[in-house]
């Protein structure tokens, strides 16, 4: 969604209609099948300039998750090997 939007890729009517109608099911106008076969813009309430500030929160979301993930796996393998190292030096007289 960077690149998009640095590189002015944009999305076309019916990308933006899509991701529109699945992200807002509930509120969107004319989503899903039309009974009267005539072609409508799908969800036209929301501007393409709206539904590209969603998905770049929602990528936004997803990369400070992925970080915390990371992190907290980072800190668990860290402890691991700790671990491993006490186990190895470990040791124990029999009487």
């Amino acid at each position: 969604m960077y690149s998009s939007h640095v590189f002015n890729i944009g999305l076309d009517d019916s990308m933006k209609d899509d991701i529109a109608c699945h992200l807002d099911s509930d509120t969107c106008s004319f989503c899903g099948n039309s009974t009267s076969g005539e072609v409508k813009e799908n969800c036209p309430q929301w501007s393409t300039e709206d539904v590209r500030t969603i998905l770049l929160t929602q990528l936004k979301q997803s990369a400070s998750l992925a970080a915390i993930f990371f992190l907290y796996a980072f800190s668990a393998l860290r402890f691991g090997f700790v671990l491993l190292q006490h186990i190895s030096r470990y040791q124990i007289d029999y009487v």
